[in-house]
C-alpha cells in the first residue's frame, strides 16, 4: 500500500468516529484541508455540516490569509493557524 493510500484510510478511520451525543450542532467542528478554494466551498455549500469555524492550516501564508479573508464573504468564521498551534475542541 502506497504512503498516500495509507494516509487515506488512516484519514478514514479517524473521520469514521461518531460525533459525543451529547454535542450540539453548533459545537461540532470539522477540520478539512483543500487545495482548491472553490473546491472547498463546493463541498461546504452541497454539506448539511453546521461548520463553525474554519482552520487554514496548509499552504502559501499570503493565498492562507486571502482565502481566510473571503470565507467571512461566504458566511463562514476562517483563521490561519500558527506552526504548533493549538485549536480546542468541543
Amino acid at each position: 500500500m502506497s504512503k498516500i493510500k495509507r494516509l487515506i484510510a488512516s484519514y478514514a478511520a479517524y473521520i469514521a468516529i461518531p460525533w459525543r451525543t451529547d454535542a450540539a450542532a453548533a459545537q461540532r467542528v470539522l477540520f478539512c484541508v483543500y487545495v482548491d478554494r472553490d473546491e472547498m466551498l463546493r463541498f461546504l455549500a452541497k454539506s448539511d455540516l453546521a461548520v463553525k469555524k474554519i482552520a487554514l492550516v496548509l499552504g502559501d501564508e499570503d493565498q492562507s490569509l486571502a482565502f481566510a479573508g473571503h470565507l467571512p464573504n461566504a458566511g463562514y468564521d476562517a483563521f490561519v493557524s500558527d506552526p504548533g498551534m493549538s485549536v480546542e475542541v468541543g
